[in-house]
């Protein structure tokens, strides 16, 4: 168990900021507040620590069961402080964000449960037996990362991936235009005088369906990790989506609205344009944090000794912003 279970007396708000500054990278850790909460999907919190800091009853709830339903757990915290990291330009529901979480759907999938560990496929053995320190892409050296333990020839397996990405792009995209669909549906019984009343149950659908589509797709790697999993969570902001829908075209129909056909989002542009996002000024702020804060963030971490600047060297500086 962690240590200072005393902790435990104080608010929820104030055992969760601790969890976070235990958590968070050292440059932050001294300037959480209840306003850091974005944090809360950007990290995976130990059982151990979520019982300690955060006083939840958790019994002897094993790790991977808690990494396996943590998507849950997570979404219920942020409900239950009516948290939010961004209000929907049309809809107005209260949005939370899933930041990469690879490794929690990585441990409900088959190599976690047979003892794969991330470097033995990111980090594969070189000709000279050494790990390769240059974490990548198992896909583009097949040879040392994966034909260890797949008895499969180079050429079946990555058509094996093919088709496993190609099922997660499937259902990645029907769930994507059936929740942008809602957002826009929404916007309009809005327009049109839905009452907040009309639209709890709506928004609460449309938050609830956004984040397990964010959670499925910001782990790149689901489709190899856990693709059962991948899948099913993409089913279930499908089923959100489509009931959230189902509900708006009621609404809509009480204040004669019809048939309503959502504007274009077919492309990059066009979505941007309706989400109101001016990407030249993302951009520019962007470069500015890069060139400002992170740069004051790198230089006190190898002061402190938290970084060694010989661990980034060689890595590629690139982004697609970048002018």
């Amino acid at each position: 168990m962690c240590r200072d279970r005393c902790r435990t007396s104080l608010s929820f708000k104030e055992r969760f900021c601790l969890l976070l500054k235990f958590l968070l990278p050292m440059p932050d850790r001294n300037r959480v507040d209840p306003k850091f909460l974005p944090y809360l999907v950007e990290r995976f919190y130990p059982s151990q620590c979520l019982q300690s800091y955060l006083g939840l009853e958790l019994g002897s709830m094993e790790l991977s069961l808690l990494s396996f339903t943590h998507l849950f757990l997570f979404l219920g915290i942020a409900s239950s402080l009516n948290y939010c990291l961004k209000t929907g330009v049309h809809y107005k529901a209260p949005m939370i964000k899933a930041q990469h979480p690879d490794y929690e759907l990585y441990t409900t999938g088959l190599h976690y449960s047979r003892g794969v560990s991330c470097s033995d496929c990111h980090m594969p053995e070189t000709e000279d037996g050494v790990a390769d320190h240059a974490v990548s892409n198992p896909i583009t050296h097949i040879k040392q990362s994966c034909l260890g333990c797949h008895k499969q020839t180079e050429e079946e397996l990555k058509a094996i991936l093919e088709i496993k990405y190609n099922r997660k792009e499937q259902l990645n995209q029907i769930a994507m235009t059936t929740l942008a669909t809602a957002h826009l549906e929404a916007g309009k019984a809005w327009e049109v005088g839905a009452t907040e009343a009309e639209m709890e149950e709506v928004l609460q659908l449309l938050r609830s369906g956004q984040w397990f589509w964010d959670y499925a797709i910001a782990s790149h790697g689901g489709y190899i990790h856990a693709p059962e999993e991948t899948l099913r969570v993409l089913g279930i902001a499908i089923d959100k989506g489509s009931q959230a829908r189902i509900k708006l075209a009621g609404t809509l129909a009480k204040y004669g609205v019809i048939g309503y056909e959502v504007p274009d989002f077919s492309t990059k542009e066009k979505a941007q344009k309706l989400a109101g996002v001016d990407l030249e000024k993302e951009i520019k702020a962007k470069i500015e944090f890069r060139n400002t804060l992170f740069k004051e963030w790198t230089d006190s971490a190898i002061k402190n000794g938290y970084l060694d600047p010989k661990q980034r060297e060689g890595l590629s500086d690139n982004t697609s912003y970048k002018k």
